[in-house]
């Protein structure tokens, strides 16, 4: 049986590899200097300055990498979570979108107009408000379908919140604590 405490370790481990991954294929991609020698790829000269330059600034993801994180972790979270065999791809699909939809939340709550846009909205005094929530939500046990519907909206919304802060947790500013 999943435990939150699993989910949200499997979140940060997703979180971080969406982060890393778009990262290095965007680098590895923008030039026409890659080679292939000796079964791996050796980058010329050039290209592997811009790559060392680039290794030591760490950037803050973007709402597309915030989108995708949540998709993935939602879904992947959705997929080990389904009872139903017979609409798990369709169920996994439609809460990945959803949560895909919702990773950008936080931003629209608090937008990256500058470099300090971080309150109370992109805090750790949230995600612990935000952490209990959704421990309570996943303990409900609703009876009629409109109220299973608004907990999956629930968990959803609020995972892939969770997922936006934890992504923007691991950058440079990390998060204020209120």
């Amino acid at each position: 049986m999943w435990l939150p405490t699993h989910l949200l370790a499997m979140a940060t481990a997703m979180a971080r590899y969406v982060i890393a991954h778009r990262h290095l294929v965007r680098k590895l991609s923008t030039g026409s200097n890659v080679i292939a020698q000796q079964g791996d790829l050796l980058i010329k000269k050039q290209m592997r300055n811009h790559l060392k330059v680039y290794a030591r600034r760490r950037t803050t993801p973007n709402a597309a990498v915030h989108r995708l994180g949540a998709a993935l972790t939602i879904g992947t979270i959705s997929l080990l979570n389904e009872k139903d065999d017979q609409k798990l791809i369709q169920n996994t699909a439609l809460k990945a979108t959803a949560a895909y939809a919702a990773g950008t939340l936080a931003d629209i709550l608090e937008p990256a107009c500058n470099p300090n846009h971080r309150q109370f909205f992109h805090s750790l005094g949230f995600a612990g408000i935000l952490a209990y929530g959704l421990y309570k939500a996943y303990k409900w046990q609703p009876t009629k379908k409109n109220h299973k519907v608004l907990r999956d909206a629930l968990m959803i919304i609020g995972g892939a919140y969770l997922v936006h802060l934890v992504m923007d947790s691991s950058t440079p500013k990390g998060l204020p604590i209120i």
